[in-house]
C-alpha cells in the first residue's frame, strides 16, 4: 500500500496520537478503515504502547528515527519499563520493538480497582499552544502519567476527556483535536486554577525522570539503589544492615500531606518497593525525591561497589588501626559502643578461622558434592517437568522439582549447581503457555479432532489473548509449522 500523506510526529507525542491524526486528515469516513490500512489485524487498543503495526506504517514512523527511539520517546515504556527487573525490562521493550506481545503483563502493568476508570487526559494550556504552534493539538504523554494530576510545564490541572484508556476495548482512533470539546475561553478559564507548590514540584520531579534516557544494560535494582541512598538517614541502621520502612512512611505522609497520591499508599507498599518487590514509577519517584535524590541520580541508578554494611565496617577498621578504641570510635561515627563491637566481632571473624568456622567448612564441602550428585538427577526432573510435547507440561520451579524428587523444598538452594540448573529453566508465564499448546495440539492430534482455537484453548486452558501473547515463544519452541498454523487460527 503507498501512503501519499502521513502527519509528522510531535515532541512528547504517543504513537496512537499519531495514529488518531492521520485518520482525521487522510479522508477516511470510519474509524475501522482507518484501523485496516493501519493495523495487520484487528487489535485492541492499546493507546500506551502500539503493536501489529504494518510494515509500511513502521517505515512511516522510522524515516528520521530507530524503532528503539520511537517506543523510549513516544509510548509509555519510560514510565512502566525503567523501574522492573533489568531482564524483565529488556525481554518486554523486545516484545515492545516486535509490537507483539500483552504489554500489561510484560510490563506489570497495575490492573484498575473495580469501578475504577482511566481516561486519555490533557493540560488546557497545552492545548492552547499546541493549536497555535501546530494548528491543532494532540495527546501528551506527560499527561498520561499515572498519579500525576498537574501539567509540569504549565501546573494546570490535567482534565479527564470522554477517550478510555482500558486496553480491553477495541480500538477507536480518537484525535485529541476531536474530543477535546472546550472552545478557547473555557480552556483558558481551565488554565488559572491555583495549585500546591510542592505537588507541581513532584510533577515536574517526575517528568523529569520520565524524559531521561534509559541504559538497558543497567541491571541495578531500585531495592539496592535505595539502600544505598538511604545510608546515613534515620530510615536504614547504622551498619545497613535493616531498613526502618514504618518510620519512612509516615515521615513521606507528613511531608506529603494534601497530595493525593500519597493517600492511598501503605507502609506496606513502601516496604514492598523498598525489598524489590513493587515497581510503581510514581511511588519510587516520590520516596526518591523525599530522600533529596536528583532525577538523574535516579534514572541512572548508579551504586556503590561497596555495600552500606561493608563501608561503615571499613570506616571501623581504619579507625581502629589508628589506635581508637571503642568508645573513641563510636563518638567518631555518631553511633553506639554496642554497634561498634558487632562491626569488630564481624572484622574479626571474618579474619579468624574458629572452630566453628571450620565446621562450616566442613558442612560446604558436603553440600558441594551433594550438588554434584544431584545435578543429573535435577536435570532429568526438569526434562520430566517440561514434558516431551505428548504429556501435559508442568511450570518449572524449586517446589515442582524438589517434589518430583522427594527431597526438602530449602535443600535445593544449598546446591548451587543444581540452583543455577533450575533458575536457567524456570519460565515466563509465556513460555510455560506455549508449551501446554504444543501440548494441546498433540492431543487433538492424537484423538484425530481437527485442531480448532477453541479447542487448543480449552485442553491447555488458556485464554484467546493469553495463546497471541505466547506466539513468539511457540515459533522458538515448536517450529515454524506449528506456529503458522495456530497463528492462522487467531
Amino acid at each position: 500500500m503507498g501512503i501519499s500523506y502521513f502527519p509528522d510526529i510531535y515532541e512528547d507525542e504517543l504513537i496512537y496520537s499519531v495514529l488518531a491524526r492521520y485518520f482525521v486528515h487522510s479522508g477516511y469516513l470510519h474509524s475501522i478503515d482507518a484501523t485496516q490500512s493501519i493495523f495487520l489485524r484487528r487489535t485492541k487498543g492499546d493507546k500506551e504502547f502500539v503493536k501489529h503495526l504494518k510494515p509500511e506504517i513502521v517505515n512511516m514512523f522510522t524515516k528520521n528515527m530507530t524503532m528503539e527511539e520511537l517506543f523510549e520517546g513516544h509510548t509509555m515504556y519510560p514510565f512502566y519499563g525503567r523501574f522492573i527487573d533489568g531482564t524483565r525490562r529488556n525481554t518486554a521493550f523486545q516484545a515492545l520493538l516486535s509490537m507483539d506481545g500483552d504489554f500489561s503483563k510484560l510490563f506489570s502493568v497495575p490492573n484498575l480497582r473495580k469501578g475504577e476508570h482511566r481516561y486519555m487526559r490533557f493540560c488546557p494550556a497545552c492545548v492552547l499552544n499546541d493549536r497555535e504552534k501546530h494548528g491543532e493539538t494532540y495527546w501528551h504523554r506527560l499527561h498520561q502519567m499515572r498519579h500525576v494530576n498537574l501539567c509540569p510545564i504549565h501546573g494546570c490541572n490535567l482534565i479527564d476527556s470522554s477517550v478510555s484508556l482500558d486496553s480491553k476495548e477495541w480500538s477507536f482512533l480518537i484525535s485529541a483535536e476531536e474530543a477535546i470539546t472546550l472552545g478557547d475561553e473555557d480552556l483558558q478559564n481551565e488554565t488559572e486554577s491555583p495549585y500546591s507548590p510542592l505537588e507541581m514540584k513532584l510533577s515536574q520531579y517526575m517528568a523529569e525522570v520520565f524524559q531521561q534516557p534509559i541504559d538497558r544494560n543497567n541491571m541495578t535494582s531500585v531495592k539496592d539503589f535505595m539502600h544505598s541512598k538511604m545510608m546515613g538517614t534515620p530510615y536504614l541502621s547504622s551498619r545497613g544492615e535493616r531498613c526502618y520502612y514504618h518510620r519512612l512512611w509516615e515521615d513521606m505522609k507528613r511531608f506529603y500531606q494534601g497530595i493525593s497520591a500519597m493517600e492511598s499508599i501503605t507502609d506496606g507498599q513502601i516496604q514492598r518497593l523498598l525489598i524489590g518487590d513493587r515497581f510503581l514509577f510514581s511511588e519510587i519517584c516520590m520516596v526518591a525525591m523525599f530522600l533529596h535524590i536528583s532525577a538523574s541520580e535516579l534514572a541512572e541508578m548508579k551504586t556503590p561497589v561497596k555495600s552500606p554494611e561493608q563501608q561503615f565496617d571499613e570506616r571501623v577498621k581504619e579507625l581502629m588501626e589508628a589506635g581508637n578504641g571503642m568508645s573513641a570510635i563510636a563518638r567518631e561515627m555518631g553511633v553506639s559502643v554496642s554497634i561498634v563491637g558487632v562491626s569488630i566481632g564481624k572484622l574479626k571473624h571474618g579474619n579468624s578461622v574458629t572452630s566453628k568456622s571450620r565446621k562450616n567448612n566442613c558442612i560446604k564441602k558436603n553440600w558441594e558434592d551433594l550438588d554434584r550428585q544431584m545435578l543429573p538427577m535435577v536435570r532429568k526432573a526438569i526434562r520430566e517437568l517440561h514434558g516431551d510435547g505428548t504429556e501435559r507440561p508442568h511450570r518449572i520451579s524449586f517446589c515442582a522439582v524438589s517434589k518430583k524428587l522427594d527431597i526438602p523444598n530449602h535443600r535445593l538452594y544449598k546446591m548451587e549447581q543444581c540452583k543455577k540448573e533450575i533458575e536457567v529453566h524456570i519460565d515466563s508465564n509465556e513460555q510455560f503457555w506455549a508449551r501446554k499448546v504444543i501440548w494441546a495440539v498433540n492431543v487433538l492430534q492424537q484423538e484425530g479432532k481437527p485442531p480448532v482455537l477453541w479447542r487448543i484453548c480449552h485442553i491447555a486452558k488458556l485464554e484467546k489473548e493469553e495463546l497471541e501473547t505466547c506466539l513468539p515463544h511457540l515459533k522458538a519452541l515448536a517450529g515454524s509449522a506449528l506456529f503458522e498454523m495456530v497463528k492462522a487460527l487467531l
